[in-house]
């Protein structure tokens, strides 16, 4: 895989905003940082993760999970805004319809689910219509009180819920418009881009609040971050003509200078990226990213740099949601083609996110055609991507990663099965003529992506843009 050698002049630097103190980089690898020793974390669920959306926890859906090994599944439902739309009173009937729908989660042996909480009533609200954002400083007594309740209720049986995600997607700009009740991202952003690091100290606030809540309730707990959205590269003031760019770029930033690092065990972070048709490297090449090493590699060492420069470690870190989504220009998106180039990406992902230390990957979605067609399940029916990663999660559920083999123009990651035996996912990064690559002296099977078995020519085998499984002792 190749090293991100990242440049900045001291002309780039300028773009910041006055507060800011991302250094400069260095042509060094990014620091990786190590998770906590934690008394249940991390759990032993697994790389294989997804978001399953509302009313999705069906029968069927949670076989599909059980099938592919996805034994971590981020819910996005616990909504504080629709519990505790009236002060001091709880929408019974609303938690009813979460109880039984983690109940449902906590059926499958093994599952990890961790719980996202957002939403901010009309009475608590430091804008009001921002219900996907920031918190009246006196109401945040109100929302401590109600996380330690949402953890009570659910930490013990039937639930087991220990995992919880303070807000979706913080550094969106807020949205103040009466009609958003229904906006489920995250708005924590500083939308008059006058406040510091584009607002985060409100987030903060609010993430302390819930730390606080959430260990004295259950001490074990994992405090997830709310996952970045990270639409804006500061550095490079991408995209172009973006009106909250660059100072959104600067809110995870914000979090570390007010404090915040000391209040989330785990670092979650987005990473999409588009079909357009064509067959490229489309993470690689996410053109807001791609001189980081794109949109999952990218992001993690941006993160990881940042943290660095506020000598912030010992954190795991996710990317809990991310798919190939369709270009909103596209009018093709329902090809075989198109599935086919999901299924390829969807082995990159998993694959790279695994050998670069990434704790987990939370396909978005499991269940149903998903956001921009990037669901694996579209009326329950599995797609070439689900079963490309039923096939990997099969071949190395509780396996480990040795090493990465890759000669460009050729990326092969070695792992090692539970079993002991070897798999090596080997690709052509980007398309063009297949390259021979010689294959291990003990070699007993060659797959494709979905498993199919190939026949190899001697000792060595034509790799090409779609990934394969060389199997060997």
């Amino acid at each position: 895989m190749r090293r991100f050698l990242f440049r900045l002049t001291i002309g780039i630097a300028l773009i910041f905003i006055a507060s800011s103190h991302l250094p400069l980089r260095a042509n060094t690898p990014p620091t990786q940082f190590l998770p906590l020793a934690m008394k249940k974390w991390p759990p032993t669920a697994g790389l294989w993760g997804a978001e399953i959306g509302r009313n999705g926890m069906t029968p069927e859906v949670l076989a599909y999970a059980e099938q592919a090994h996805i034994r971590r599944v981020r819910y996005n439902n616990l909504r504080w805004d629709h519990i505790e739309a009236t002060r001091g009173t709880y929408d019974e009937t609303f938690l009813a319809s979460l109880d039984e729908d983690l109940r449902s989660l906590a059926s499958v042996p093994g599952m990890q689910t961790t719980v996202v909480i957002f939403g901010t009533p009309l009475w608590a609200q430091a804008y009001p219509y921002a219900y996907c954002g920031p918190i009246r400083d006196d109401a945040l007594d109100d929302f401590a009180r109600f996380v330690r309740d949402m953890v009570n209720r659910y930490k013990g049986a039937p639930y087991h819920i220990n995992s919880w995600e303070i807000w979706n997607e913080p550094d969106g700009p807020t949205n103040v418009d009466p009609s958003s009740q229904s906006v489920e991202w995250g708005c924590f952003g500083d939308y008059t881009k006058t406040e510091p690091y584009f607002g985060a100290e409100r987030y903060v606030k609010v993430l302390k609040t819930a730390y606080s809540a959430i260990k004295s309730a259950d001490p074990d707990a994992e405090v997830v971050l709310g996952g970045l959205l990270l639409g804006c590269n500061p550095v490079e003031q991408l995209p172009p003509n973006d009106p909250w760019c660059p100072e959104a770029g600067t809110f995870f930033e914000g979090i570390l200078a007010y404090g915040g690092g000391a209040f989330f065990d785990t670092l979650a972070y987005h990473a999409y990226t588009t079909w357009d048709g064509t067959n490229t490297d489309w993470d690689l090449n996410q053109p807001v990213w791609q001189s980081f090493g794109g949109s999952t590699l990218g992001k993690l060492a941006f993160l990881q740099e940042t943290m660095a420069a506020y000598n912030v470690r010992g954190k795991r870190i996710i990317m809990n949601e991310g798919s190939l989504l369709c270009d909103e220009t596209q009018t093709n998106c329902l090809t075989p083609e198109r599935e086919q180039a999901q299924a390829v990406y969807a082995v990159r992902l998993y694959t790279r996110a695994w050998a670069h230390g990434i704790d987990a990957v939370y396909w978005y979605t499991l269940n149903g055609a998903g956001w921009r067609y990037g669901g694996l399940l579209p009326s329950n029916t599995p797609t070439q991507a689900y079963l490309a990663i039923q096939q990997m999660s099969q071949q190395l559920y509780e396996g480990a990663f040795v090493a990465d083999l890759s000669v460009a123009p050729v990326e092969a990651y070695r792992f090692r099965t539970a079993e002991g035996s070897f798999v090596d996912i080997v690709w052509r990064t980007e398309d063009g003529a297949p390259v021979e690559w010689p294959l291990p002296a003990n070699t007993v099977q060659v797959l494709d992506m979905l498993g199919t078995p190939l026949t190899p020519s001697g000792d060595r085998i034509e790799v090409s843009f779609t990934p394969l499984y060389i199997i060997h002792q």
